[in-house]
């Protein structure tokens, strides 16, 4: 939920930066800006698409408890390395942090 709500506030910043970057071209156009808002659209669809991903999954504990071949392979990769991290003491804040930056890199790869 955390790594949806991340990725749905993301996308309304370059949504933003989007909105300003069409305002300076229609100011001055220059292939500069064309660049930037070519680049600037490819992460906003990228953003969209990691959200929909997500709202497909509509992950739940229960689901990462029991997980489906999708996910498991996930699960199975990081699950030593968590409880090592809890063992060596890791803090809560830092695991789930950890396991936050490792979903959202799964889900980016599996756009691609």
């Amino acid at each position: 939920q955390k790594l949806l709500y991340e990725a749905k506030s993301t996308t309304e910043n370059i949504t933003q930066e989007l909105i300003y970057l069409y305002k300076e071209s229609e100011k001055e156009p220059n292939s500069r800006t064309d660049a930037m808002i070519e680049q600037t659209q490819k992460k906003l669809i990228a953003h969209q698409e990691l959200i929909d991903s997500l709202n497909d999954w509509d992950l739940t504990l229960e689901k990462i408890k029991n997980p489906s071949n999708e996910i498991k392979p996930l699960i199975s990769r990081y699950l030593d390395v968590c409880f090592k991290k809890f063992d060596n003491g890791e803090s809560d804040l830092k695991l789930i942090t950890f396991l936050e930056i490792r979903l959202a890199n799964y889900f980016h790869k599996r756009q691609k």
